[in-house]
């Protein structure tokens, strides 16, 4: 029985250090340039998959490579964006990121001149 007890403690543990997900890129306040953005999301290595929604719209799938969560954002306007991560676990249970605020420059130096 004191092994069973030994036990549950630890795994508690794990199981709370791993129910996290976050946006890594970008960053809080980052202006992105261009026209084409890979967001990179920190989820649990447990998920079954993730998902990212961009300006309150559609959830849309991300891949997963090296350790990491990507999504490939194309064809965005300049001006603010807020980004969400959402991630499905086996039992169930979704977990979703913080909201991270962040801007776009379409590059052309011209505007506003």
């Amino acid at each position: 029985m004191a092994r069973h007890t030994k036990e549950a403690p630890a795994k508690s543990r794990r199981a709370l250090s791993v129910r996290s997900v976050r946006i890594e890129f970008p960053h809080e306040n980052e202006v992105l340039s261009g026209r084409h953005y890979t967001l990179s999301i920190a989820a649990p290595a447990a998920c079954l998959d993730v998902s990212v929604c961009i300006d309150q719209g559609e959830w849309r799938a991300c891949r997963e490579s090296l350790g990491l969560w990507w999504f490939d954002w194309e064809g965005f306007d300049a001006g603010e964006h807020s980004a969400v991560a959402r991630v499905r676990m086996a039992e169930g249970t979704v977990l979703l990121s913080e909201t991270r605020i962040f801007f776009a420059s379409t590059g052309d130096s011209r505007a506003g001149s």
